[in-house]
């Protein structure tokens, strides 16, 4: 029994402790309870000998009772052993948990999803945008190409793993909607006039609640997670869900141009295409979308060295030091005797025209400038002028005799 002050455990934490320490498969032991997603709930775990820890991932409570649960979470597992790309979360083993629930074992992933990235940054740049959405649809275009689709591709669904010295790695999360596009499996498991998905990311089609769905709604929902990273805000929002629906069905798209005039308009394509409502419009699956970004990062990076060029041929560099920059010596005007100083680069000793003459004076050493000789400018101007002068007096003499 429970006093008013202590928290009443939820069932996820009854069952994650009634889990604590358990062995699965003879091999590994569960330490704790990591995250909840949309069906399952991930474990950590580690093997009983070698120490190496693993993620298993179960189905929720919520869900036990619930056979299409059951199969959309077996489909799953199968959508994920089958999958090679090293973008998507690599699955270990499947089995069962010693209660008899459906279980499998991951990679476990250190880092963060999109989503959270995206609240701490609230946009990147283009090419680290593009980058990133590039990355899902390598794993994206594999599940295509293996006649699956996705359907609740999202920025939380999409993990940047860390990787020691290097750049995170994209891992695309929760095939547990994925849907076979060559079969009838689907039928059985969704309901007349449910729709599935997240629905900021979902395509117009899906929002008609069709079953006649193919791999454009990822390429939709790609394209919306590409607009949020580089502006901050998803294209289309709505306080109510009937007022989201409205917008994405016939609300006007607001170029992320607008929101960001930087952004390049090889990537802006790419976005508007991704998100046009005639789906025969779209690119046609995530691999001709990630040829796209390809190409656009190729312009990225070819406009990026002509800037770099431009910068060098044209923008004004110091001058290299000069050979004594550490020692540069200041020097007063007149002809007084100074002790030497030292002063760090970009100050460069001044020119002294007159020789320098370099004196030992007790312990210090000296240098005496003597003061420069001044050009006699008023000696110049009485010569010129007696000269002219002279001049003038010859000419009206000659003038005279003539």
């Amino acid at each position: 029994m429970h006093t008013a002050f202590e928290a009443i455990p939820s069932r996820r934490e009854e069952r994650a402790a009634k889990l604590w320490g358990t062995r699965v498969s003879h091999e590994w032991e569960i330490e704790g309870t990591i995250g909840q997603g949309g069906m399952g709930v991930v474990y950590a775990a580690k093997h009983v000998d070698t120490g190496e820890r693993v993620a298993i991932k179960v189905l929720a409570d919520a869900h036990l009772r619930d056979p299409r649960a059951a199969r959309r979470f077996a489909r799953e597992m199968r959508v994920a052993m089958k999958l090679e790309s090293p973008h998507v979360a690599r699955v270990r083993s499947v089995g069962r948990l010693p209660t008899g629930e459906p279980m499998m074992v991951m990679e476990l992933l250190e880092g963060e999803d999109l989503g959270a990235f995206a609240k701490r940054r609230h946009s990147l740049s283009p090419e680290e945008a593009v980058r990133v959405i590039a990355q899902a649809c390598d794993a994206v275009g594999e599940a295509h190409e293996s006649g699956f689709i996705h359907r609740d591709l999202k920025l939380a669904n999409l993990f940047l793993q860390n990787v020691p010295g290097g750049a995170p790695m994209v891992k695309v999360l929760d095939f547990g909607l994925a849907k076979a596009t060559e079969n009838n499996e689907e039928h059985s498991l969704t309901e007349a006039g449910t729709c599935l998905g997240t629905p900021h990311y979902m395509a117009p089609e899906m929002f008609q609640c069709s079953r006649d769905v193919d791999a454009r709604v990822d390429v939709w929902a790609l394209g919306v997670c590409l607009y949020r990273l580089v502006t901050g805000m998803v294209p289309f929002n709505g306080l109510t869900m009937v007022a989201l629906c409205a917008q994405v069905l016939q609300g006007e798209l607001v170029p992320p141009s607008a929101l960001r005039p930087d952004l390049p308009k090889v990537v802006e394509d790419v976005i508007l295409r991704c998100l046009e409502r005639d789906r025969d419009r779209r690119y046609a699956d995530a691999r001709a979308l990630g040829r796209a970004l390809a190409r656009a990062l190729r312009d990225l990076d070819a406009a990026d060295r002509r800037v770099q060029s431009f910068t060098r041929l044209f923008v004004a560099t110091p001058p290299p030091p000069p050979p004594d920059a550490d020692m540069a010596t200041m020097v007063e005007p007149r002809g007084q005797v100074i002790e030497r100083t030292t002063a760090r680069w970009p100050i460069a000793p001044p020119p002294i025209a007159a020789p320098v003459r370099v004196e030992k004076a007790r312990n210090a050493e000296t240098v005496t400038i003597p003061r420069p000789r001044k050009t006699p400018w008023a000696s110049l101007i009485a010569v010129a002028v007696a000269a002219t002068a002279a001049g003038l007096i010859a000419v009206g003499l000659l003038a005279q005799v003539m």
